[in-house]
């Protein structure tokens, strides 16, 4: 004899079932039951009570906010098969069909939708996601969708900074890193030179790290002389510069020479303060 197999829910759908029905829930337990109708309830094939369905998980929700290293998804537990869900969430790998053996999030318990914040991934790699729910009875999984992670870039810089404070061998300039690419910037500052589109490899300052903005300081320069100057900032994807900026140090003032005139000998001093 072979039951006839079915969900709970459509078990339950059955109206005014026969005592002695025999069924397969193929959703019941953690891999399905098979159940016997007494006539005034559901039990397992020994009498005792019908284990419950497991949770039913509507569809996985699409993937968003897809950064470097993180990403948002989440899901809807539309209902909990007759037993509390005890964890919900989401799991990912980058294996098809992933489940919360991988990397997971928990994200509360009981029915209804929730969101899922997705971290620790690697950049430029293709992930799969599906949610999930768990009752006593088991996990349930929603849809899969899979999204790529974001490539690393160099990062961005805003305008550098108008040249100040100008003497003959220094002067002052700054810029600001508004983003880092999606990895740490390891190294910021000015460069300059007296050829136009300055880098690194000429003369620079190193002024921190991250993101945000920075003063920098131009020192060892030649008077009266035209400079170029670019603000840079560096990340494991390489360097990025700012807009150029040019000015001309000052020039030098000549170094005052006292010249030995009789009049102004120490004698002539001497005498005036007495």
């Amino acid at each position: 004899f072979l039951p006839p197999r079915m969900t709970a829910a459509q078990r339950d759908a059955i109206a005014n079932p026969a005592a002695g029905l025999m069924v397969w829930c193929s959703n019941c337990c953690s891999y399905g039951e098979a159940q016997v109708y007494n006539g005034v309830a559901w039990t397992n094939m020994v009498g005792g009570a019908a284990c419950a369905a497991r949770p039913t998980v509507a569809a996985t929700v699409a993937v968003s906010d897809i950064a470097t290293t993180t990403a948002t998804s989440g899901g809807n537990i539309t209902s909990d098969g007759g037993a509390a869900v005890s964890a919900r969430g989401v799991c990912w790998s980058t294996s098809a069909n992933p489940t919360t053996a991988d990397s997971k999030t928990t994200d509360g318990t009981g029915t209804g939708s929730f969101t899922s914040s997705i971290t620790g991934l690697t950049a430029a790699t293709i992930y799969y996601v599906r949610s999930y729910a768990t009752n006593s009875s088991g996990t349930t999984y929603g849809t899969q969708v899979s999204f790529t992670t974001a490539s690393i870039t160099a990062p961005t810089l805003a305008a550098t900074t108008a040249v100040s404070s100008i003497a003959a061998t220094t002067a002052s300039s700054g810029g600001n890193v508004t983003a880092d690419g999606g990895a740490s910037v390891t190294a910021r500052g000015v460069c300059w030179s007296t050829s136009s589109n300055p880098t690194t490899a000429d003369s620079k300052t190193t002024d921190g790290t991250g993101t945000g903005s920075f003063s920098s300081s131009l020192t060892g320069l030649t008077s009266a002389t035209l400079y170029y100057v670019r603000a840079y900032a560096t990340n494991s994807s390489g360097t990025s510069y700012g807009t150029e900026v040019s000015f001309t140090t000052s020039a030098s003032l000549p170094v005052p020479v006292l010249d030995n005139h009789p009049d102004y000998s120490r004698p002539f001093f001497q005498d005036s303060l007495h």
